[in-house]
């Protein structure tokens, strides 16, 4: 079900699809809620959906974690130039992983990386240190998001986190959520790095509709990228791409193709997801 657009010449009702003033016509766009009845619950993507980074917050982060991971392979012994190159190797092992519907969590990709260099690394060490500087640095939530899933909740739409991890625990996706007040709001938290799916694979989001009670075909994930929107309908589900942040998310491999944005209905304002779903007083 796609949220109402402004200074269109059609009349969205909750049912998700849009009357032709003037005319009997209905039309329903792709990927949307069953003809007649709108979305009655919603996944959701965490990274530049509900938080993100800016531009700068995002190239300090970047920084820090590649100290973190070069650090071990300096005292291995190799070269400087040596460590970037292996952490590149690792950044594309990472992302084909990713691509095919698997993500290595933080201590497997520890172990993966000191098999190529040689010798045994502190795992939980490292892990932890990626996540102390995650959380030191300023994490944003998304415009209106705050007030949204706090709607969405009252209107009791269940509602489910499904997010890849790749470059923290799952324990700090939580405390992320919970330092700005969304955690309680959530039915389930379903994360890439605590399960043997990740998105575009379908799993998530088919244990995600079984979390929430309802079936695929009445929910809606929402994502800003191709991997959330592959996912989704794999497993049934609309989908919706949010944009409102695409400008601050520098993983360009994985914005959506034109023609996947032509089948996604464009989010830019969380406000719309909420008057297409919970209107009334908020």
């Amino acid at each position: 079900m796609p949220p109402p657009r402004r200074g269109t010449p059609s009349a969205p009702d909750r049912s998700g699809v849009r009357r032709r003033a003037g005319g009997g016509g209905v039309r329903r766009r792709a990927g949307s809620a069953p003809s007649g009845s709108p979305p009655r619950a919603l996944t959701i993507d965490a990274w530049y959906t509900l938080y993100y980074l800016s531009e700068a917050e995002r190239r300090r982060l970047d920084a820090r974690r590649r100290k973190i991971w070069t650090a071990p392979i300096l005292r291995a012994g190799l070269s400087r130039r040596r460590a970037l190159e292996l952490l590149a190797r690792r950044e594309r092992w990472v992302r084909a992983t990713e691509a095919g519907g698997r993500t290595p969590s933080v201590p497997e990709q520890v172990a993966t990386l000191a098999a190529w260099v040689g010798g045994r690394w502190d795992g939980p060490e490292i892990a932890e240190r990626l996540d102390r500087t995650l959380l030191a640095a300023e994490v944003r939530t998304a415009p209106g998001v705050v007030r949204a899933i706090r709607a969405l909740d009252r209107a009791g739409i269940p509602l489910a986190v499904v997010s890849n991890v790749l470059n923290e625990t799952g324990t700090v996706a939580r405390t992320l959520l919970e330092r700005v007040g969304l955690l309680p709001h959530f039915r389930a938290v379903l994360l890439s790095c605590e399960h043997p799916w990740a998105k575009p694979s379908p799993g998530l989001f088919r244990l995600a509709v079984r979390f929430l009670g309802e079936r695929p075909d009445a929910t809606v994930h929402i994502g800003d990228l191709a991997y959330d929107l592959r996912g989704a309908w794999a497993a049934g589900l609309g989908a919706w791409l949010y944009v409102g942040l695409h400008r601050f998310n520098g993983y360009l491999a994985g914005q959506a193709t034109p023609a996947e944005r032509r089948r996604a209905f464009p989010l830019r304002r969380w406000e719309d997801a909420v008057r297409a779903l919970a209107p009334g007083p908020r």
